[in-house]
């Protein structure tokens, strides 16, 4: 809330955030251009910049780019409508539990889920599974707690991951999706969930000849279930996580990246149908006012960068 941190993160944005943005997206063009992408799907919200990036590099250079697009997506938005089975060993608990914020109210999780209950089925669910009020704030020592709880809800989950499905599916023909004969998705990293989710449905419409490809900044080891469904999976900083870096590491440094390609607005939660075709249903929560107003200052810096970048390519040149 100091103006002294204002520089601070301006020179967090121009120094590496700008320089990262710059070689993600001349990365991905190369790959994507190599590959012969024929659409690229920029996933909300960390795709949201490395999109506009790419739109402005495509003015600037002389040769064309493969088209691209802004998908909305979200974790819960992608995975929901893609289960249909839920238990212990299904990988979608794993990332539906994941994909959500430390220090939610239990009553926010519920609300997300947006299944058929009342509150005092509600109030019965949270007991059962050993929540003390619905205003408790989930920590990350209650995810077992909160593992529990999916499972008790799942029969209610799979049920709207039915209703869900069909919206998804339409949004993602409206999109195109399902037309082009290569796409590839862009976004920020680790595991593919949502490129797994996407794949599903394309499979169900295209079968066999269903291709799918993703661009990350960072993967994570559990990207080899991606790539063992036959599709591609690269990352731009990391390409799964070497061993010798620690897991604290590594999750400090996923905190920091989703700050620097972090969106202005909410996540998504589902896809509704709306008279100009299937929207995006967004959440009533978002980033605090701190964060955001922190991280369009870093992102104002980082386009800065790549202004200053591309003004000097024009006074200056380059060899090739």
């Amino acid at each position: 809330k100091h103006s002294a941190y204002d520089s601070y993160f301006e020179e967090i944005g121009y120094k590496i955030t700008g320089p990262i943005y710059l070689g993600y997206v001349c990365w991905l063009i190369k790959n994507a251009t190599d590959k012969n992408i024929s659409h690229l799907y920029f996933l909300s919200r960390d795709g949201i910049n490395p999109y506009l990036l790419y739109q402005k590099l495509s003015k600037y250079l002389d040769f064309k780019l493969q088209p691209a697009s802004y998908l909305y997506a979200s974790r819960r938005a992608m995975l929901i409508p893609a289960i249909d089975t839920l238990n212990e060993e299904s990988s979608e608990l794993r990332f539906l539990i994941s994909s959500w914020w430390e220090e939610l109210k239990v009553k926010e999780f519920l609300f997300r889920l947006k299944i058929d209950l009342s509150s005092e089925e509600a109030n019965c669910l949270i007991e059962k599974v050993g929540f003390t009020s619905m205003e408790y704030r989930v920590k990350r020592s209650d995810y077992t707690r909160l593992e529990k709880l999916f499972l008790e809800a799942a029969e209610l989950i799979i049920r709207r991951g039915e209703k869900e499905r069909k919206t998804l599916r339409e949004y993602i023909i409206q999109e195109g999706l399902l037309a082009e004969r290569h796409p590839a998705i862009v976004d920020i990293g680790w595991g593919g969930s949502m490129q797994k989710s996407i794949f599903k449905i394309i499979e169900k419409e295209k079968g066999s000849a269903t291709k799918l490809d993703g661009f990350y900044v960072g993967t994570n080891n559990r990207m080899k279930s991606v790539r063992d469904l036959g599709m591609g999976a690269d990352g731009f900083i990391l390409q799964s996580y070497p061993e010798e870096l620690s897991l604290y590491t590594i999750w400090q440094s996923t905190e920091i990246l989703e700050f620097m390609f972090s969106a202005d607005h909410p996540t998504v939660l589902y896809f509704e149908e709306a008279k100009e075709g299937i929207r995006p249903k967004f959440s009533m929560y978002n980033n605090e006012e701190l964060y955001r107003e922190s991280a369009e200052k870093v992102q104002t810096a980082a386009f800065k960068f790549v202004n200053d970048f591309l003004d000097l390519i024009n006074k200056e040149g380059l060899e090739e």
